[in-house]
């Protein structure tokens, strides 16, 4: 592989990685503009290695490392959650490791620790209470995902 897509392939990562910390220390649920703001302070607001910065978002969200919720009680309020491949890649475990890491030590702090694990709680008891129509169909038709093309019955192959 190129250097060049080593180096895209690092970036991408680390952006959803990111992108999945700012959820999580957000409860879980991050409004858009919070997003935008934070990914501002970090000078990931208009390009990244990966294009712009809706362009990087998208593809997470295409991805399943997040995933856009429309917020029904307020007029076009867009959420990101964590998406089911960013629960399974990076975790709770990859959470901690990263929050680690950005404050430089490694499982010696115990008031580190207890913070990280308040706060993956906060955010677990968020995710068990999302109802299975905010992370279902509609979660994937605002996540640009169309209703695929009905099945064919086995008996109209015989017509």
């Amino acid at each position: 592989m190129p250097t060049d897509e080593i180096n895209r392939e690092d970036s991408y990562v680390g952006l959803y990685t990111l992108a999945i910390a700012l959820i999580t220390i957000s409860g879980g649920r991050i409004p858009e503009g919070k997003l935008d703001r934070s990914l501002r302070r970090m000078n990931a607001d208009q390009t990244t290695p990966l294009g712009t910065k809706d362009k990087t978002l998208a593809l997470m969200v295409k991805d399943g490392y997040i995933v856009k919720v429309k917020d029904d009680t307020t007029d076009d309020a867009i959420d990101y959650i964590v998406g089911p491949r960013g629960k399974v890649e990076v975790g709770r475990d990859g959470f901690a490791k990263f929050v680690r890491a950005m404050y430089g030590q490694e499982g010696e702090d115990e008031e580190l620790e207890k913070a990280i694990e308040r706060t993956l709680n906060v955010a677990d008891a968020f995710n068990s209470s999302v109802a299975p129509a905010e992370t279902g169909a509609g979660a994937s038709q605002v996540a640009g995902r169309k209703r695929g093309r009905p099945r064919r019955d086995a008996d109209a192959d015989d017509e």
